[in-house]
């Protein structure tokens, strides 16, 4: 098991309150914070406004939070996770709207991918913490990053 925290997620990867209106400007924020980062190239932002195009609202995966991605070929740089927050609630179309925490991710490989997810298995079910999360404001960066680092410490009995 991997240390998700440590591995891939610093401050710089965390975005706080940004002022999004819909989900395209959701995604396209989210996306730039992982181009920013080298994570992805540009073409990955338009695979996953495509993605929501094609497949709708599957990316709200629980209440209040979207895990945006693409597949790898999308244009994947390396493995990598940011997470934005919004100024306000936004809709995409689910029974799990409105969303306030979008999680970026980005896998080489089909394997990163599953791993990562699992370590992302007791955040997005813990409700408090998704909650606690979107109420963050710019500038509390590191305040958020030393919260994720407690729930991971936290987790091991949920992986």
């Amino acid at each position: 098991m991997i240390n998700l925290i440590e591995e891939y997620l610093k401050t710089d990867n965390l975005r706080l309150m940004s002022p999004c209106n819909n989900w395209e400007e959701m995604i396209q924020a989210t996306g730039e914070v992982m181009v920013n980062l080298d994570i992805v190239s540009p073409a990955y932002i338009d695979a996953m406004v495509s993605a929501k195009e094609k497949y709708g609202p599957y990316m709200v995966i629980v209440p209040g939070v979207a895990l945006l991605h693409a597949r790898p070929e999308d244009g994947v740089k390396k493995t990598g996770i940011v997470i934005l927050t919004s100024d306000k609630d936004i809709s995409f179309g689910s029974e799990n709207d409105p969303v306030r925490v979008a999680i970026g991710f980005a896998a080489t490989k089909q394997n990163d991918h599953l791993v990562i997810l699992q370590d992302l298995a007791c955040l997005l079910q813990n409700e408090t913490a998704i909650e606690k999360i979107s109420t963050f404001k710019n500038g509390e960066e590191s305040d958020l990053f030393n919260f994720l680092v407690s729930l991971e410490l936290q987790s091991e009995d949920c992986l």
